[in-house]
């Protein structure tokens, strides 16, 4: 709904942003921990993300904080973005976090030729 205000279509443009945020999450976990990257670290720092989007995205699209909505919820039945109930949105997305941090975590850190 954001980038529809703006006039944007939000396909290229979400593209572009979760890699763009992959890539500072990746450059993020180096800085903090050097060679010293781990799945755990790398978990750590998907969760921080994960809260971030519960926060400040979510409630910029529509969804609200954690998913509830706000009282002017704007998206549709039919939004792309609209997983349904608020706890499959919740899942869903951590999951998915925890399952990107770990594998930031295990690649960066073969990357670089430490042990995991």
């Amino acid at each position: 709904m954001f980038l529809y205000a703006l006039g944007l279509p939000p396909t290229p443009l979400a593209l572009v942003l979760h890699f763009g945020v992959g890539f500072v999450g990746a450059a993020v976990l180096y800085l903090l921990f050097g060679r010293g990257i781990n799945p755990l670290n790398g978990i750590g720092l998907a969760l921080v993300q994960w809260l971030l989007l519960m926060v400040v995205a979510g409630p910029s699209i529509g969804l609200g904080f954690f998913g509830f909505g706000a009282p002017g919820h704007a998206l549709s039945a039919e939004a792309p973005l609209l997983l349904g109930q608020t706890i499959k949105y919740l899942v869903l997305t951590f999951v998915l976090h925890v399952i990107y941090g770990g594998l930031n975590g295990t690649l960066i850190a073969r990357w670089l030729g430490a042990a995991c």
